[in-house]
């Protein structure tokens, strides 16, 4: 019943028709029983041989298709398994992989279930801006920077997207073909060159770290310059030149971080998007993050090349790491959002240079 009134994306007649005479075949045995037609044992009975006619139609309706894809999927996972398998961590390091969108939870030593993990890592993981699924309610270890990658002791990553993973540094990379589609995907392997280790001890001040600010710059900084003791981070870039440019919405106010809009489409069965462009001021390392409550999915450009065009992955935020630009370069989000028709949300931008970058680069 869930389905046939809140999902938009349910477009077979046959889920429809099923739908409809398990209703009428609980409505007939309903009217049955108060009639006194049938007894008490006979209506249970029947309930649950439908109820087990579903649950089998289900499995193999639904299940048959999920099967085929799910072969496909593993077939891929088996050109880079051998790569991850291969990659060696000191006791205490932990790796994890990110390859065609997809968050692997056996080839991660990293991505959890929020159902087991207790509530402040949850809290501490949203905060500096790693990725939320809301398909499984899963925290995946993605949209790192030179601090994340330092904070949970992770040394490698296999993937395809380097826009997500910030602090890491190339060390192998390799092509291969997809199973899926024609076409080649090239990954490599990351390292950071600097992790905490176990037993790593910082100050008392970590009990007045404030995880509620909605600026996941912000919560790095303040780990690094109050807690650990090595000054601020990041720091944010002032945007002179900026354009929005709506699509199935309207932007009700704004400025270059945030744009507050309404869903203008008729229909819920499409995304309404922002893109927004805006000019690099100075040469920088550059970060960003986006972040609405009705969850996005951003592609990157920098000046017509895409860093990534294809987010799979609908999240409250993304943290991208744009890396080494030029002044004059032109940075494009195409921001797509989760919105229905009529309603408003704001979409917020944090922009942000890597300060320590910026004096590696100066000098």
């Amino acid at each position: 019943m869930y389905t046939l009134f809140r999902n938009s994306e349910m477009v077979d007649p046959l889920c429809y028709l099923i739908t409809a005479l398990i209703a009428v075949g609980v409505l007939a045995l309903i009217m049955l029983y108060s009639t006194h037609k049938v007894n008490k044992s006979v209506l249970v009975l029947n309930l649950v041989v439908i109820g087990f006619i579903e649950l089998i139609s289900n499995y193999y309706y639904v299940n048959s298709d999920s099967f085929d894809v799910s072969s496909e999927v593993i077939g891929y996972v088996e050109r880079w398994r051998d790569d991850y398998n291969s990659i060696d961590i000191d006791k205490g390091e932990r790796k994890t992989a990110w390859v065609e969108s997809q968050s692997n939870m056996v080839y991660s030593d990293t991505n959890i279930f929020s159902s087991i993990i207790s509530r402040d890592i949850l809290s501490l993981y949203k905060s500096v801006g790693l990725v939320y699924q809301g398909n499984g309610g899963t925290y995946s270890y993605r949209g790192t920077t030179p601090v994340t990658s330092v904070l949970f002791n992770v040394r490698n990553v296999l993937t395809d997207r380097a826009v997500y993973y910030g602090g890491y540094d190339q060390v192998m990379t390799k092509k291969t073909n997809k199973i899926i589609a024609d076409e080649a995907t090239e990954y490599g392997i990351y390292e950071s060159e600097y992790l905490c280790g176990l037993g790593y001890m910082v100050s008392n001040n970590i009990l007045n770290l404030d995880t509620d600010k909605e600026d996941p710059f912000e919560v790095q900084n303040e780990f690094s310059n109050d807690v650990v003791g090595v000054g601020r981070i990041f720091e944010k870039v002032d945007i002179e030149e900026y354009l929005y440019n709506p699509e199935g919405c309207v932007i009700l106010s704004g400025d270059k971080y945030y744009a507050n809009y309404q869903n203008t489409l008729n229909s819920d069965s499409s995304y309404a998007r922002i893109t927004y462009a805006f000019r690099v001021p100075e040469d920088m390392e550059l970060y960003i993050c986006v972040k609405d409550a009705c969850q996005t999915m951003c592609a990157e450009y920098l000046d017509e090349l895409a860093l990534i065009e294809d987010s799979t992955y609908r999240s409250p935020s993304e943290m991208l790491y744009i890396g080494s630009v030029k002044k004059g370069q032109i940075v494009t989000l195409l921001m797509n959002n989760n919105t229905f028709p009529g309603q408003i949300s704001t979409t917020n931008v944090y922009i942000y240079i890597n300060m320590l970058k910026k004096t590696w680069m100066q000098s």
